[in-house]
């Protein structure tokens, strides 16, 4: 899941990733399934991606992405602008090298 984080007030580096990392936090709970591995990366200076692994199922991420677009967390809000699936890796097939 791949959104865009605004504050209102502290418009700095520092307030923008605490805020999306709050977010991230509250609304990786709002699934039915337990996510124990959610990582959240800062792609740029306002675009943070989250990365779930095993993949959710279309209504968990609906669930999730409603969350994100609706909370509202230390003056900030965000609009997701981009989600997907990935499919298995290399690594998932025991498959090695090229």
């Amino acid at each position: 899941m791949v959104f865009k984080i605004a504050t209102r007030g502290d418009q700095s580096a520092e307030a923008r990733n605490l805020a999306a990392q709050d977010l991230w936090q509250t609304c990786r709970r709002s699934t039915a399934v337990r996510i124990d591995n959610a990582g959240l990366t800062r792609v740029n200076e306002d675009v943070y991606a989250g990365i779930i692994n095993p993949a959710l199922g279309p209504h968990d991420t609906m669930r999730l992405r409603g969350c994100i677009e609706d909370a509202t967390t230390n003056r900030a809000s965000a609009l997701v602008i981009g989600q997907g699936n990935a499919g298995p890796t290399r690594q998932h097939w025991g498959l090695t090298g090229k």
